[in-house]
C-alpha cells in the first residue's frame, strides 16, 4: 500500500485523510504549509492545518508556509502580501 502522505500525492482537504495525518504530526519536526497562489480557498485551508498543527504537533515545530505554483502568476488569487501576513 502507496503512503497516503508521499510526495506526489495532494491531500489537501480531503476529510478521509486527516485522521492519518494527525498521526503524522506527533512525531514532526517541521511541518510545511502548501497553499495553491491561484486558489483563494487553498489558501483558506491554511488557518485550519496550522490549527491541527499547533493541537498534535510537539511544541516549538519548525512551520514553514509555501505559496505553490508560481509559474502560474496568471492565475493568482492571493497577493503576495496576503500570503506573507500568514507566514
Amino acid at each position: 500500500t502507496r503512503d497516503p502522505l508521499s510526495p506526489g500525492r495532494d491531500t489537501a482537504g480531503q476529510e478521509r485523510y486527516q485522521t492519518i495525518t494527525k498521526q503524522y504530526y506527533r512525531r514532526a519536526q517541521g511541518i510545511f504549509l502548501v497553499y495553491d497562489i491561484g486558489s483563494e480557498r487553498s489558501y483558506q485551508h491554511i488557518v485550519k492545518w496550522a490549527s491541527d498543527v499547533d493541537e498534535y504537533a510537539p511544541d516549538g515545530v519548525q512551520k514553514i508556509l509555501i505559496g505553490n505554483k508560481a509559474d502560474e502568476e496568471h492565475k493568482r488569487q492571493v497577493p503576495k502580501e496576503q500570503g506573507l501576513q500568514g507566514s
